[in-house]
């Protein structure tokens, strides 16, 4: 999680592709390497704290923009999707 933070911390001027590249390689790698343990909560936990990082990087990088308007230019959905 110090990974992710310092990557989404350091790389404002960054584009949000570039930055989610970066982030999936690093948890790729990661989650082959948990995979065999009791990995569901510990998933589940990093996954919404990715997605806090995320929206906190967003927020960063466009101080003045709406949180409307952001989820409209990255095309962000709030909750899970429906089945």
């Amino acid at each position: 999680m110090a990974k992710v933070k310092t990557w989404c911390r350091k790389s404002t001027n960054l584009t949000l592709a570039v930055l989610l590249i970066h982030l999936n390689r690093m948890l790729k790698g990661w989650a082959a390497y948990f995979k065999y343990g009791c990995s569901n909560a510990t998933f589940s936990y990093l996954r919404s704290y990715l997605w806090k990082e995320i929206v906190r990087w967003q927020r960063r990088k466009h101080r003045r923009t709406p949180w409307k308007q952001l989820r409209r230019r990255y095309g962000i959905c709030l909750g899970l999707s429906r089945v």
